[in-house]
């Protein structure tokens, strides 16, 4: 089968789906650090609480116990930390050869019209054609006839 793909880039698919992207802070300014860092933490923070205080098995922390503000500040913290901890140079560069590498992927899957999917049990990445998705789906429903193409939309019969 005819890819365009190049070598190098052959070679970073084959790293797999679960490949550790490089750390955002060589891409963002500041501020988008900061709000993202803010993001995480109160995502975290709001999963912690109901974690906490639904819990059925163990005490329940109340929502206005003084702990969660002592978790709070160490976890903004340790983000802060993490995300503004400066990289050296060598991993810099790595990491925008890499974005400019992932962006000449998706430029060329976008105009070949191919798709870039994950393996069920093996985890591979598995590249296809478009065309050959949509024939298998096709091909799917037909011999199964699980699904049913509908002629008309039922949404405004639904809402009646």
């Amino acid at each position: 089968m005819y890819h365009p793909f190049t070598a190098s880039q052959l070679a970073y698919l084959s790293r797999g789906p679960t490949y550790i992207r490089p750390n955002p802070s060589v891409f963002f300014p500041e501020e988008t650090l900061q709000k993202r860092i803010n993001r995480e933490h109160d995502d975290t923070m709001e999963k912690l609480k109901k974690c906490m205080s639904e819990i059925t098995d163990l005490p329940k922390i109340p929502l206005t116990s003084p702990l969660y503000k002592s978790y709070s500040d160490r976890l903004r913290s340790c983000l802060t930390q993490s995300y503004m901890t400066i990289i050296p140079l060598i991993d810099q560069i790595c990491a925008l050869r890499e974005l400019k590498m992932v962006q000449s992927i998706r430029k060329k899957l976008k105009r070949h019209k191919f798709i870039l999917c994950e393996t069920d049990k093996s985890g591979v990445l598995h590249i296809g054609r478009q065309i050959d998705y949509e024939r298998k789906a096709a091909e799917y429903r037909q011999t199964t006839g699980a699904y049913e193409e509908l002629t008309s939309n039922p949404f405004n019969d639904i809402i009646c």
